[in-house]
């Protein structure tokens, strides 16, 4: 996805631009090329300077001489990633009056990691996810057998039930390693979406363990959550 903003400058003058934030449709800016226009045409930008910062974090700072050799921004996904917001601030370091065109790509990406847990108790892991941010995906290993996972709903709704969110069970692949039985919940997934994860907080994990009379060991849990912060 593709994004184009235009802005005008005097000589001296300085304008931030915000960029959309689309981390729910996990796209995250990964590029900005500057374009200066002049009589309906465009060429690589001169004469100015540039910050690029995402939630406080500075990704880039591009004085006169960067554009004398590119007027192309990559971006550190590393740190973009972290929240998805970026701004640019533009400044006009020559004489001369510019209109500038502001163009920035985006990347797929789910995010950070929210949260990394080793945990023996699951009913409020989802609840804990949710208040650390907007989750993508997570990831979920145990330290011996169960059967399945249940997301299980805390409110339930009585009649449209395709705008709430529904429970559902991913099951375990037995036919794998106990280290390798790795799940991959994908919460942007077709079959799930934005909603749930807007609302991962109203369904509870449970989680339905593989009875062997001869362990007795707590049965502990390995998370780690993806997404971005609210």
């Amino acid at each position: 996805m593709k994004f184009v903003t235009e802005c005008k400058f005097t000589s001296g003058k300085s304008t931030t631009v915000t960029v959309p934030n689309l981390t729910k449709k996990l796209l995250i800016p990964s590029k900005i090329t500057l374009n200066q226009t002049e009589g309906g045409k465009e060429s690589p930008v001169k004469g100015i300077l540039c910050r690029v910062n995402s939630k406080g974090a500075e990704l880039a700072v591009c004085g006169e001489a960067s554009f004398m050799l590119s007027n192309e921004i990559e971006l550190n996904q590393s740190i973009v990633e972290k929240s998805g917001a970026v701004s640019i601030n533009i400044t006009n370091r020559s004489t001369d009056h510019k209109n500038i065109k502001m163009y920035v790509e985006y990347s797929r990406s789910y995010g950070s990691v929210l949260m990394e847990e080793k945990i023996d108790h699951f009913e409020n892991v989802l609840s804990e996810i949710h208040k650390k941010g907007f989750c993508t995906r997570v990831l979920v290993t145990f330290s011996k057998d169960v059967d399945a996972i249940e997301f299980a709903s805390v409110a339930e709704c009585v009649d449209e039930k395709d705008k709430w969110v529904e429970p559902f069970s991913v099951p375990m692949d037995k036919e794998l390693d106990l280290e390798d039985r790795i799940c991959n919940i994908d919460l942007t997934s077709n079959d799930l979406g934005p909603m749930y994860s807007d609302y991962l907080n109203f369904l509870e994990m449970r989680v339905t363990e593989t009875k062997k009379d001869d362990n007795r060991e707590p049965l502990y849990m390995y998370i780690i959550a993806y997404g971005y912060p609210w």
